[in-house]
Formats: structure tokens, C-alpha cells, sequence
């Protein structure tokens, strides 16, 4: 197989990585930049400035509200003009957000599960107990 393969020509243009090969510590954060990454670079906007910025005025009042700044002075505010103080408050409303969602999940969010009303003890039962 490998004698199918022919070499590259010394003039085929040639494809240069920020990839480091030097192997990291065990304690090293080693980041790896994606196309996508640089992207989003070149556009100055990060993935999650992008979804928050096409969230309607009532998601991003809650995701405020949760991150105890106000909605009236941050609702038209995209994220990436915010301080870092204020992204990482929002950042903390939205990860409380989700673990509210995965606590309910879909499922039982059903309108037929709102509708249900606990049955009323009966007479008898309420008078056996409390003798």
C-alpha cells in the first residue's frame, strides 16, 4: 500500500499548525485551537456571545436576573462588551439554569403533569390515623 503512495512535491504548498508537539506536564492546560476557534477570532465574537445574543428579551431578563444584574441597563448589552466580572456572573446564571432543566427534564414538564391535582384523603383514613 505504502508503495502506491507517492511523495508530496518539494512545491506542494505546505499546511503550518500552532500544534505544539512537546509533550505537557501533567498539570498543564493545553488548549488547542480548532478552525472553528479561529474563526470566531477573526469575527471577534465568541460561540457563546452569538447564542446569547439571538436569545429573546425574556431569556436573557432571566439568565440577568439569575446573575443579579439588572435586565433594564444589560438587555441590549451584547456579551462580549461586558466585563469579565459580569460574563462570569452570566455564566453562573446560565449553568444554574441548566441544572433547573436536566432537574425536570422534558418529560415531566408535560402540560397532563401540571393538571394533576393530589386526591383528597377520605374521612375514614384521617380519623384511623389519629387514633
Amino acid at each position: 500500500m505504502k508503495a502506491l503512495q507517492q511523495p508530496a512535491p518539494e512545491t506542494a504548498p505546505r499546511i503550518d499548525t500552532d500544534l505544539q508537539t512537546d509533550t505537557p506536564a501533567a498539570n498543564d492546560v493545553v488548549r488547542v485551537k480548532h478552525g472553528v476557534d479561529s474563526l470566531r477570532d477573526l469575527l471577534d465574537r465568541s460561540c457563546v456571545a452569538s447564542r446569547y445574543g439571538k436569545l429573546s428579551d425574556q431569556q436573557k431578563a432571566m439568565i440577568l436576573f439569575g446573575a443579579k444584574l439588572k435586565p433594564s441597563s444589560h438587555i441590549n448589552t451584547p456579551l462580549d462588551s461586558m466585563t469579565l466580572n459580569e460574563r462570569e456572573q452570566i455564566r453562573q446564571s446560565i449553568i444554574a439554569l441548566c441544572d433547573i432543566s436536566n432537574t425536570f427534564g422534558r418529560a415531566m414538564l408535560s402540560r397532563d403533569r401540571f393538571e394533576l391535582r393530589p386526591k383528597l384523603a377520605s374521612k375514614s383514613k384521617i380519623k384511623q390515623t389519629e387514633h
